[in-house]
């Protein structure tokens, strides 16, 4: 079904199926769709303005460029679907499922998001400043050089998220659980990290300076070249000892690398030796 360009304005839906329909650049104004299904659709440069949608189902939809601004969205589905560089900043989300969908460069900042699920979504270089999170689920997602500054991620799931680079600074992760996370170079500076779930997470030259880790778990993290500046770490590890495990793991590899090169410098002199001889 190929509609493009189709202006649907103040358009009431209840229980359309349009699957696999190309509506690309379609007026969505005002539209009020309820329990619709678009699975498969293209919405390129879609006018979502003032819409709202209700239990609707958009599973691997592609949709970029669009506008939604004042668009309300409750308990809809965008499983494994196409997203990228939107900005939803005036958008009004609930309940969402996002699960697998690719969103990177996309605006979330300022946001309700509480129990959204981003499992296993791409999230790239996103911004959810100071956005709502609590509940949130981020398992499997990659979410690298992505902005979660100041954002309330308080019980947040982000079991083993890609998350190199991310900018935690000033967030609230009190009770969240990042357990085998890889999260090098990250920015937990000034983050409320109470409870924290960091087991067997890779840190290694993440920032957590003045950041409150209180009762957290490090339990064979890895944090080579982590910077721990007035860092609060009570009713954990002692914090002189977690300051100097980043050097200590440094130095350590440092050492294995010369004298790996050294085995490899004496080797070849040896078979140097060898052909002179011959």
């Amino acid at each position: 079904l190929v509609i493009k360009g189709a202006n649907f304005f103040e358009a009431a839906w209840r229980s359309v199926r349009l699957l696999q329909a190309d509506l690309e650049g379609a007026n969505l104004r005002y539209v009020k769709a309820d329990k619709c299904q678009l699975d498969g659709s293209l919405l390129d440069d879609c006018e979502w303005t003032e819409s709202r949608w209700r239990e609707c189902q958009f599973r691997r939809v592609k949709a970029l460029n669009g506008r939604f601004s004042g668009t309300v969205m409750e308990r809809c589905t965008f499983e494994e679907s196409t997203l990228e560089h939107n900005d939803f900043r005036e958008t009004q989300f609930s309940g969402m499922i996002l699960a697998g969908a690719a969103m990177n460069g996309c605006n979330f900042s300022g946001l309700d998001l509480r129990k959204a699920d981003f499992r296993r979504s791409q999230l790239n270089r996103a911004n959810f400043e100071g956005s709502r999170l609590e509940d949130a689920r981020f398992d499997g997602a990659r979410v690298e050089e992505t902005r979660f500054r100041k954002a309330n991620l308080q019980r947040a799931s982000m079991a083993r998220v890609h998350a190199r680079g991310a900018d935690f600074g000033r967030a609230d992760l009190a009770l969240a659980d990042l357990h085998e996370s890889r999260c090098p170079y990250a920015d937990f500076r000034f983050a409320r990290l109470i409870g924290c779930n960091f087991r067997k997470a890779r840190l290694e030259y993440a920032n957590f300076q003045f950041a409150d880790a209180s009762e957290a778990d490090f339990r064979m993290a890895w944090l080579l070249g982590a910077r721990l500046k007035n860092f609060k770490a009570r009713g954990i590890w002692p914090w002189r000892l977690l300051s100097r495990l980043g050097s200590v793991f440094f130095n350590l590899r440092r050492r294995m690398e010369q004298r790996r090169r050294e085995k490899e410098l004496q080797r070849r002199r040896k078979i140097e030796r060898l052909l002179k001889t011959k």
